[in-house]
């Protein structure tokens, strides 16, 4: 495990209704695993901690998933408002210092893609400017770890302005980090993904 040599927290935008997949993001099974739990089982054996999930309120089902799972769980009352919301609330919830950005349909992402940002972080000297996002050739993935200086910017983001303005407002500071995962770039909306997912991974 890598979480003492990084000191690395994580924050799993978790709220999204899931309507073209007729559940929760959250709850929706892959492989008989919520994906909330998955990410979180991912992130834990990377040594992240403490994992903030993010859940809508109204989300019985996700609200006990995520208490289960032991994260530092936010309500987002709001979910209307997009994915952004979700981020500014979470970012209030998290420690000083860096941390990853893994939303919970990012469902391709694995074990030695985080593993590869922590390192990378860890080679850097933990450097607050830094932000580091995992490619595959031309292909942009997640999690994004951002260094100890963004966790003020997501607070602070308007609410008419998705997370990704604060990554396009430092595109300068970003490191890209090679990756062998064809997948890193999708993530799970429609029925099609899923299956697609769930085939990818068992097979």
């Amino acid at each position: 495990m890598l979480g003492a040599l990084t000191q690395c927290a994580a924050l799993v935008p978790a709220a999204g209704s899931g309507s073209r997949l007729g559940e929760p993001k959250a709850t929706l099974l892959i492989g008989g695993i919520p994906l909330l739990e998955r990410q979180v089982r991912l992130l834990r054996a990377a040594g992240v901690q403490p994992i903030v999930a993010v859940v809508a309120a109204d989300q019985p089902a996700s609200v006990a998933l995520a208490q289960r799972l032991q994260c530092i769980t936010v309500l987002n009352e709001q979910t209307h408002l997009g994915q952004s919301h979700s981020v500014r609330l979470g970012a209030q919830a998290l420690p000083e210092g860096p941390f990853l950005l893994l939303p919970v349909d990012c469902a391709w992402t694995r074990l030695q893609d985080v593993q590869a940002l922590l390192l990378a972080h860890a080679a850097a000297q933990h450097e607050p400017h830094m932000i580091l996002r995992p490619h595959h050739g031309t292909n942009y993935g997640h999690p994004v770890l951002f260094g100890a200086d963004y966790r003020s910017a997501f607070i602070a983001l308007p609410a008419d302005q998705s997370a990704a303005t604060v990554y396009r407002t430092h595109r300068i500071r970003v490191q890209l980090v090679p990756v062998d995962n064809t997948h890193i770039h999708e993530d799970v909306d429609t029925p099609e993904d899923l299956e697609r997912c769930v085939r990818t991974l068992e097979g």
